[in-house]
């Protein structure tokens, strides 16, 4: 599948790469796995009872569909077993729509945690039968760098 190139830059910040004026791509689904997690989704007034602080995606009003994951909610949580189980939940369901809309056979997602580091690791089997393999390391419950394999 193409995806569009990104690079860091000299600010630490993604950019999309080009090259002679023209947009880089890669063969992968580093986009559509970024933007899944890291879009965030309109928590339910169970998760946060102040509907000022439900974030979301101001998107999702008009799709009909809710892009994104939740993820945000677990920002400045302890680090525990209950956010490890969390955080993987929320992985999997921002995630879901790839295999609902055949984009991929299958998503995998798994939560590790060392010392004050929580990585997620996540396998995609495309449908052409391609795996592709991606890391997300945080520092505590804050993305620091996201690192794509």
């Amino acid at each position: 599948m193409q995806d569009i190139a990104k690079v860091m830059d000299a600010d630490g910040l993604l950019v999309l790469a080009t090259k002679d004026g023209d947009l880089v791509t890669v063969d992968g689904m580093e986009s559509a796995v970024r933007v899944s997690l890291f879009t965030n989704a309109r928590l339910d007034e169970s998760e946060m009872p102040d509907p000022m602080r439900r974030g979301g995606w101001i998107g999702n009003l008009l799709s009909g569909r809710q892009l994104g994951g939740k993820l945000h909610a677990l920002e400045n949580a302890r680090i525990t077993t209950a956010y490890v189980g969390k955080a993987k939940e929320f992985a999997a369901r921002s995630l879901d729509w790839m295999t609902e809309d055949n984009v991929s056979r299958g998503v995998s997602n798994s939560v590790s945690v060392q010392k004050q580091h929580v990585q997620h690791s996540i396998s995609i089997v495309a449908r052409d039968g391609v795996k592709y393999d991606y890391r997300y390391l945080w520092l505590k419950t804050r993305p620091f760098d996201l690192r794509i394999v």
